[in-house]
């Protein structure tokens, strides 16, 4: 976790990182999502367009439903893929949890799968405590 920090905090040019502040609301998935293009266009990573929308859209959509608070988002250039970075107030780290099955009459209501899906879909992962509350990151690449 220690390099991803250090990764993040690096000192870096504007040109290889994106930044993007969201309130807590149902629609800031999709404008993280757009950053995402965005970045993928800009730094021709056509590889890692879809995976890092999916790692992006899961990790802003905790942060609305989890801490209800104005979150960050920011992308950075790595060789051959994106950093992602969520930050936002709640001081809850997240973890893995039990996939808790559909209540009865609700099946379409499942719950505890997008930290899953990070994980399968990125390289590495991770969540780091912040003076004001966490950021949680990404490493996204092209896959095999």
């Amino acid at each position: 976790m220690g390099t991803a920090w250090a990764e993040l905090m690096r000192p870096r040019p504007a040109a290889d990182r994106m930044l993007l502040t969201l309130p807590p609301e149902p629609d800031s998935p999709a404008l993280a999502r757009d950053l995402v293009g965005d970045a993928c266009q800009t730094w021709h990573l056509p590889a890692v367009f879809y995976p890092a929308r999916l790692v992006m859209s899961e990790l802003v959509t905790n942060a609305v439903e989890h801490a209800g608070s104005t979150i960050t988002v920011a992308l950075t250039c790595r060789t051959g893929g994106l950093l992602v970075a969520v930050s936002d107030t709640s001081r809850t780290l997240p973890c893995l949890r039990q996939l808790e099955r559909p209540h009865r009459g609700r099946c379409l209501d499942e719950r505890g799968r997008g930290l899953r899906t990070v994980q399968a879909t990125a390289v590495r992962w991770g969540a780091l405590p912040t003076a004001g509350g966490k950021l949680v990151w990404a490493l996204v690449r092209p896959g095999p």
